[in-house]
């Protein structure tokens, strides 16, 4: 992989793990962003990559948008859950 595609690769991972935060329907673009920030990163290690800054903060938040998704579908369940106990 050269230069150019290790940094568009790293910004496309980026981009992914902003929309991993929206609630319940991020997490397969939260999960993306983690997968493509930990190749990212093994790639960098052979060759120097100049946005490994958004490689970082697209691993942060795949990982937050992945946790925010699990917390929040879990939350909806009880909440529909409890709706429908009848009680």
């Amino acid at each position: 992989m050269n230069r150019a595609e290790i940094i568009e690769r790293s910004l496309r991972a980026f981009t992914a793990a902003w929309l991993g935060l929206i609630p319940c329907l991020g997490f397969p673009f939260a999960a993306y962003a983690v997968f493509n920030a930990a190749l990212c990163h093994r790639i960098a290690i052979a060759t120097p990559n100049p946005a490994s800054r958004y490689v970082l903060a697209a691993g942060l938040l795949g990982i937050l948008g992945c946790l925010q998704s699990v917390v929040s579908t879990v939350l909806i369940a009880l909440f529909i859950r409890e709706l429908t106990s009848g009680s």
